[in-house]
């Protein structure tokens, strides 16, 4: 019997692919720079997604952990277009500079924006499936905790303080409104270990 797939799994192995892409027309410098970070990056993510899928009992820190990763993987494409790796738009005359001062030989060596936007796509859409795989976790864990909190009150005398509350993760950059709880028990195992 095998495990369905979430509908963030095919969109992180799509993310491998325009990033291999465009690593592969890295110039030898940026490639084994920028280029590494960005493969390592769209690999972690794909690894991490494999986790949460697979790895049920920690399946809550593993989906943390994939927001985090994807929002690792967003600044490194950035960067390789504020160094000039991709072209921005349609490219001019055959000879001269443009507006950044970069030769044209130089600005048809590198990627075209389409490859930047097509990878930056990807990464927003898998941000914002972890942002929808964290806050479906996290309705599970209160709808969890609801459930125990009746019998836990019964047994609680009159005169208990009340839970401190809940610290949570801090927000990530894929626009996830609702995070997990870190220090909840389900998320830690006996003895307060992951």
């Amino acid at each position: 019997m095998s495990t369905p797939l979430p509908s963030i799994y095919p969109n992180c192995r799509r993310l491998l692919v325009p990033t291999e892409d465009m690593v592969l027309r890295f110039s030898c410098y940026h490639k084994y720079t920028l280029g590494t970070d960005l493969r390592q990056s769209a690999m972690g993510i794909m690894r991490t997604v494999n986790q949460a899928v697979y790895d049920k009992p920690r399946q809550a820190q593993h989906v943390q952990a994939l927001v985090w990763r994807g929002d690792d993987y967003k600044p490194t494409p950035q960067l390789s277009m504020g160094v000039g790796l991709f072209a921005p738009g349609q490219q001019g005359s055959a000879g001269g500079a443009n507006a950044a001062g970069i030769s044209q030989a130089r600005v048809k060596a590198r990627l075209s924006f389409q490859n930047f936007e097509q990878a930056a796509t990807l990464a927003a859409a898998v941000g914002k499936q972890c942002g929808s795989w964290v806050q479906v976790l996290a309705r599970r864990l209160r709808r969890r905790a609801e459930q125990a909190a009746p019998s836990g009150m019964a047994s609680a005398g009159a005169g208990s303080q009340p839970a401190p509350p809940v610290q949570y993760h801090p927000a990530s950059l894929s626009g996830c409104a609702t995070s997990v709880p870190l220090g909840s028990a389900e998320l830690l195992g006996p003895e307060g270990k992951p």
